[in-house]
Order: structure tokens, then C-alpha cells, then sequence
């Protein structure tokens, strides 16, 4: 089989259009143009052109030895016209782009947009799995929440224990990965019906949840046995705060003052999302 393409962004108007060569004969295609020239992992901005008129100025990147990516202007005129130059000059259009066209969409993070692009995206990419921050009150979860949303204030902090009465939500980039990270009330046993009502939101969201972070104070000795029945069974990852003030006990250590740590638990949360 000789050349072939997809257009991988579809064929609707849009700003630019990406149309992927493949195949044994995809240099001979572009020998035509300074692209044939580019090195693997390079690019070349050049102008297609068909019996000697200027069709479109485009980026051709290429991908492997026999695999490229024209990147040009989205109208739907000028991506027929790519086609068709295409097709005229010897290469098959393989019906592989309406998935991608569906995804692309979805994608929010450059991650996100190579694997669709290649094929291999995973649901989590597309659809931000639930992440919920459990632990006693006054753990720190509002703190390292803010800090892992870049420093944005989400969630009230306040050295008194249970100010957290509602369920703050944030969408965090970890490596690529955009989740939806919810603090949490502390759960504890408590006589206060407001601070009642809120543990029971809050073990309604630990329920939805795709992954839990346990959240203790890294400074004191009181270990999980006050979360140990929400956490049983539970895919969760164990964190300690307040790492600049000391570093008690187990579990990741973080700093939501200094940001240690932070760039360790993003890694960690992507890994369990996405092991590979």
C-alpha cells in the first residue's frame, strides 16, 4: 500500500486543520516541497502548491521516517483543496478521523491532545476523574488545596478546627492530567448539627470519588485511625502537611507554605490514573 492520510481535526471550518501522511511512499509525496528535507522530530514551514499555484502556507512536521503532519489553514476550502492535491498525487484517505474529531474537543492539556492525536487516549484524559481529600479537621486540606489550584484561594483557612462546612472544588493540571479535586469536611464526631450535616456531605463526595487523599498533619503523632473505616478498601494515597514545620509520621510529605512535595503528589496522582 502506498501513501495514506487522515484529516485528523475533521472537515468542519476551524482555525487550522491537521492532516497525517503515512506510508512507504509519503517522501516521494513531499519531495515536491523543502519538507522532504526535514529530520525526524523537525518541522518546515513551506507552500503546497499544485501546477505551480500557491494552494496554502503550512507547517510539515515529521513524526517517524514514513509518517508527517501538515498543519494548515482550517477553511473548508483550502483543507479540499489539501485533499485533493493529496489524492491527485497518488495518496488513499483512510477513514480514521471522526473519533478524533470527537475527542479533540475534550482535550485539554497538550498530553491530552497528543494521545487523542495518536490514538491512544485514555478515558481519564478526556473525562477528569474525582479526587477527594479526606482526614481530620485542621489537617491542612484547604491549605494544599489552594496550593495545588497555583496559589488560588478556593478554600477559606483558618487555624480553627471544622470551618470547612461545604465541599470546595478545584480543577487541578497534575503532569497533564486535569482532575477534580474536592476538599472535604474533617470528619469527626461532633454534637455541632451544621458541622453533622457537613460530614455527611462529605461522605457523600467520598463515595463519587475516583481516588481519595488522606490528609494528616505531618507535624503531629495522631495517625489514620479516625479515617481508617472511610479509607478501607479505598484506592487513596497518604499525605502529610506542613513539611516545612516538620515531618512526622508516613506518607508523602508536603509543604503547601514552600511547595515541597507538591510536584511529587501531582506525579503520584497522574501515576495512579495513568500507569503507563
Amino acid at each position: 500500500m502506498g501513501a495514506t492520510f487522515q484529516v485528523l481535526t475533521g472537515k468542519a471550518a476551524a482555525g487550522l486543520a491537521v492532516i497525517r501522511v503515512m506510508g512507504p511512499d509519503s517522501l516521494a509525496l513531499l519531495a515536491a516541497t523543502d519538507a522532504a528535507s526535514a529530520k525526524v522530530g523537525t518541522h518546515r514551514h513551506v507552500t503546497l502548491r499544485d501546477k505551480g499555484q500557491p494552494v496554502d502556507d503550512v507547517v510539515v512536521a515529521r513524526l517517524a521516517e514514513e509518517t508527517w503532519e501538515i498543519c494548515c489553514h482550517g477553511g473548508l476550502a483550502v483543507v479540499e483543496q489539501v485533499v485533493r492535491l493529496l489524492t491527485e498525487r497518488g495518496a488513499t484517505e483512510v477513514s480514521a478521523a471522526e473519533p478524533v474529531h470527537r475527542l479533540l474537543p475534550l482535550a485539554r492539556t497538550e498530553l491530552a491532545v497528543r494521545r487523542v492525536l495518536a490514538g491512544n487516549a485514555r478515558v481519564w484524559l478526556l473525562d477528569p476523574p474525582v479526587v477527594v481529600m479526606v482526614g481530620l479537621p485542621n489537617a491542612g486540606k484547604s491549605s494544599l488545596l489552594n496550593a495545588l489550584a497555583g496559589g488560588e484561594r478556593r478554600a477559606i483557612v483558618s487555624a480553627e478546627a471544622g470551618t470547612t462546612r461545604d465541599a470546595v472544588e478545584a480543577e487541578v493540571d497534575c503532569c497533564g492530567l486535569i482532575v477534580r479535586l474536592i476538599d472535604a469536611p474533617g470528619l469527626r464526631e461532633s454534637a455541632d448539627a451544621i458541622e453533622q450535616a457537613a460530614i455527611g456531605l462529605a461522605m457523600g463526595r467520598i463515595q463519587q470519588a475516583n481516588l481519595l487523599l488522606h490528609v494528616r498533619d505531618g507535624t503531629a503523632a495522631t495517625g489514620p485511625a479516625a479515617v481508617a473505616r472511610v479509607l478501607e478498601g479505598r484506592a487513596h494515597i497518604n499525605v502529610s502537611t506542613r513539611a516545612d514545620l516538620g515531618k512526622a509520621g508516613q506518607g508523602l510529605h508536603v509543604s503547601s507554605v514552600t511547595g515541597e512535595g507538591l510536584d511529587g503528589l501531582r506525579a503520584g496522582i497522574f501515576r495512579h490514573f495513568i500507569p503507563d
